[in-house]
């Protein structure tokens, strides 16, 4: 039970990190920018999100020591990079790709104990 409200709070905040990247489309030089992004339907929907996602996170924080259930954060940075590689089209060196398998081994072995 644990385990699923920490990885649906990991999702809908990879889902947000999404939603903000593509409300942010256009750089913030003046505050009416960023009251324009913050505006956009995607942006309200990824703060939602997190909403949901933080209410899900002091949940399982009732439930469950910290140091189990914060490690298993690392899953954020996989699915975030994974999201700004395949969807995005963003560049990923090999180096983060490196990164991200060592938080993935870090993420199992965690999971596990």
């Amino acid at each position: 039970m644990i385990l699923a409200l920490v990885l649906l709070s990991i999702v809908m905040g990879v889902i947000g990190q999404f939603l903000l990247k593509i409300g942010a489309s256009t750089p913030v030089h003046s505050p009416a920018d960023l009251l324009r992004d913050l505006l956009r339907p995607t942006t309200v929907a990824a703060l939602a999100l997190y909403v949901g996602a933080t209410c899900l996170w002091i949940t399982a924080l009732s439930r469950a020591p910290l140091s189990y259930v914060y490690p298993l954060l690392g899953l954020n940075f996989i699915f975030v990079v994974a999201i700004s590689s395949m969807i995005l089209h963003e560049p990923v060196s090999i180096h983060r790709w490196l990164g991200v398998a060592f938080v993935a081994i870090g993420f199992i072995l965690v999971a596990t104990s």
